[in-house]
């Protein structure tokens, strides 16, 4: 068991969610017919990280500039965690082995991710939708392949 600690930056209005009924994440996925359940629409773009929640390690500076991509500073919300996670469903992209087997896997699905891309038809500004594909699929491919059930994802 690997214990962290992040910090994840939201607005007041997202805050006031949380504290009332904890931090729950929709499940979204790549296929065809994606869905957001809860709102029958399609679902969105995974960004460069795939879909999730996303902190900074031991960092609450970097999880305040980060926000302020997207928030008014006066709305910022920081919130601390402490996680403990199975190393078994790590994919730990900072660890060179790990990464040669991801970075071999990206470049065997290139097509399929293009594909993918053009299907979804969007293109996000802020992050690389490519790399967001390639990690959703990569972990589809190791939840199904090796039986490896991702649930958290570093990297640098």
């Amino acid at each position: 068991m690997i214990e962290l600690n992040g910090f994840h930056g939201t607005d007041k209005e997202k805050a006031s969610v949380y504290d009332k009924k904890g931090f729950s994440l929709k499940r979204y996925t790549l296929g065809e017919e994606t869905v957001n359940a809860q709102r029958n629409k399609p679902s969105k773009s995974p960004g460069s990280l795939g879909y999730g929640f996303y902190m900074f390690l031991d960092d609450r500076e970097m999880a305040t500039l980060f926000s302020k991509k997207f928030h008014k500073e006066e709305n910022i919300v920081i919130y601390e965690l402490e996680l403990k996670i199975d190393e078994q469903n790590l994919l730990d992209l900072r660890n060179n082995e790990e990464r040669k087997r991801y970075n071999a896997f990206f470049k065997s699905m290139e097509e399929k991710i293009e594909e993918r891309m053009k299907k979804m038809k969007k293109t996000n500004n802020h992050q690389s939708l490519a790399d967001g594909i390639a990690l959703e699929f990569y972990c589809t491919y190791l939840k199904t392949r090796e039986t490896i059930i991702v649930k958290s994802i570093m990297g640098e």
